[in-house]
């Protein structure tokens, strides 16, 4: 099978992606990198899976690469008082001087998309139309529901994903026309909050605190005493020595945040002298300081949002519930002939799905820019019966080297269960 081409993005001006300024980036198309979404069709083809027909797809997608949020940058990096003024300071944070580290971000790029996060989901909107143009029930169905999360930062996601699929369904209406997009926005901004944002609410947010401040914190910081040391022990001076070990642990995923930003800023300079990917580079052991912080990162994660005794539970279906209940309902407007919806939101968006879905486990690498998961409604050829099944995919830009170039490697199924009969309910729809 011939490489379907994939969007590479060389970008210009790391200041362009900036909100309310022109992106000013150039897009060429490549043919030498095989799509994640048509590798996982012919995987799927030389499987078993080929006699499965797909009826329904709902992907939800998190935004590309940006810079660090204000809260991020001030728990891990201190911020300058000029960051300080544009933050939320209501709660009467106690100050952070700005590190280095702080002092290479503007405040202006402060959790703005950034070229190469507007070049990762034009290629991710390029690979959904591919996938789609492949499952005859999709292409024949209506147009295909687009729906994101009221941030700015996803808002320029959606964009540029949306720019990315038309492109792409461009090139080859004349052979497979994928089904168009149209965005549906929600009718109040709770509502949109509720799908896409639902763990920001006061409640599951105690909890959690609660959580971060249990025996089982405080016993997972005792026995990575070390690691602590080696990363937030270093890099979060002065006001991680006043914290207790729990919440320096709790310091690590946003630490671990700044490190992606870096790593994927287009601008070099933010991962010069005094940044976190400095460091990190320094030596052999310092490279392994940051392997146990991103491994105690994605503890921290899977205790906030996945793990059935802290708070999958009894909360997943707060922080994660509405957004499965949509899925579900869109499954149900199709009546079973095929279709798809689109969802661009956060990582938390995914996690939290994940949650309210009853997965036993945090996936074993920590969502990236451009991280996707796809809910797949599939029937049996052998006897008809349907079934949903939630496919992911952590990392699709695992090469920093080139940020907007997708990984062949295929997503993996982390949840499967059947689907009951549901014509019962289309009339009442």
């Amino acid at each position: 099978m011939i490489a379907p081409p994939v969007a590479i993005v060389a970008w210009t001006d790391e200041k362009s992606a900036l909100p309310n300024r022109k992106l000013a980036t150039t897009i060429m198309i490549a043919a030498a990198s095989l799509s994640c979404f048509a590798a996982l069709m012919v995987h799927r083809s030389r499987t078993s899976q080929r006699e499965d027909e797909l009826i329904f797809a709902s992907l939800i997608v998190r935004h590309g690469a940006r810079g660090p949020t204000k809260k991020a940058l001030y728990l891990a990096c201190g911020e300058t008082s000029e960051q300080r003024r544009q933050r939320d300071t209501s709660n009467a944070s106690p100050p952070h001087p700005a590190t280095t580290a702080a002092k290479l971000w503007r405040p202006e790029e402060l959790d703005a998309l950034t070229t190469v996060g507007n070049a990762q989901l034009v290629s991710l909107g390029r690979h959904f139309a591919q996938y789609v143009a492949q499952q005859p029930n999709i292409v024949a169905s209506t147009p295909i529901k687009v729906r994101r999360s009221e941030r700015p930062r996803v808002i320029a996601s959606a964009n540029s994903f949306m720019e990315g699929y038309n492109a792409h369904a461009m090139e080859v209406e004349k052979v497979k026309n994928p089904p168009p997009l149209q965005y549906v926005p929600y009718d109040t901004i709770e509502e949109n909050i509720s799908v896409f944002r639902a763990w920001t609410g006061t409640e599951y947010n105690q909890h959690v605190d609660q959580v971060k401040h249990s025996e089982l914190y405080r016993q997972k910081a005792q026995t990575s005493m070390a690691a602590l040391d080696a990363t937030v022990g270093v890099l979060c001076q002065p006001w991680a020595s006043t914290l207790d070990r729990a919440g320096q642990l709790n310091l690590t995923t946003y630490l671990h945040e700044i490190e992606q930003c870096e790593a994927y800023c287009p601008d070099a300079s933010k991962r010069g002298v005094g940044s976190i990917t400095h460091y990190f580079h320094q030596n052999k052991t310092t490279q392994l300081a940051c392997e146990e912080l991103r491994k105690l990162a994605l503890w921290s994660f899977d205790k906030r949002f996945i793990d059935r005794q802290t708070v999958g539970k009894q909360w997943g279906n707060a922080i994660g519930g509405d957004l499965m209940k949509e899925i579900e309902q869109d499954y149900l407007l199709h009546r079973g002939k095929g279709g798809a919806s689109i969802y661009v939101g956060h990582d938390y968006t995914i996690l939290a799905l994940m949650s309210a879905l009853g997965v036993a486990t945090h996936p074993s690498t920590i969502m990236g820019f451009g991280g996707y998961a796809i809910m797949e409604y599939r029937k049996k050829q052998n006897n008809g019966h349907m079934y949903q099944r939630l496919m992911l995919q952590t990392c699709p830009f695992p090469d920093v080297q080139h940020p907007s170039t997708v990984t062949k490697r295929l997503p993996v199924e982390v949840w499967r269960k059947p689907v009951l009969d549901v014509n019962h309910l289309y009339n009442e729809l």
